[in-house]
């Protein structure tokens, strides 16, 4: 997904049978991501810090291809969920991989609802909540009274 007209005009006329959605209303992303359940999600990204394309992809059952930036090493779990690659001939070694594989293709796919699951914003929220709550326990019992930082 880009607005990079020049990108766009490239894209159309240079990689056959691809998906390209231009603009396409955060809430209206399920929709257009669902019907490719078990497609390939590459993420040719060399500098990232929180990809939320990869998390939103995977939410839909997209398999992810990405390099080893930003979060993407914290989240892709190689060749559970998605693949973790070095090289464009990494990358195209994946693909045919997945391609070739209906078995793993859906595994993959599986797995990759599944992680996506587990960074809800909900899910976060709980545990940052959690963390939040066993700092505060294991304060000092004259530091727990919320007052001491009012002043």
């Amino acid at each position: 997904m880009t607005t990079n007209k020049s990108l766009i005009a490239w894209l159309r006329s240079k990689i056959l049978n691809h998906s390209l959605y231009l603009n396409v209303q955060k809430d209206k992303l399920p929709e257009f991501l669902r019907p490719l359940r078990g497609s390939i999600l590459f993420i040719s990204s060399r500098y990232e810090g929180f990809s939320l394309s990869l998390i939103e992809g995977m939410s839909q059952g997209l398999i992810p291809i990405a390099y080893s930036v930003g979060v993407v090493p914290e989240i892709i779990r190689n060749g559970e969920n998605g693949f973790i690659i070095s090289s464009q001939a990494e990358a195209i070694e994946r693909v045919n991989q997945i391609l070739s594989d209906e078995v793993l293709r859906e595994k993959l796919s599986a797995e990759a609802i599944k992680t996506s699951s587990q960074l809800s914003s909900s899910v976060i929220a709980q545990k940052l909540i959690a963390l939040y709550e066993s700092i505060f326990q294991s304060l000092p019992v004259r530091f727990r009274d919320m007052s001491t930082f009012m002043r």
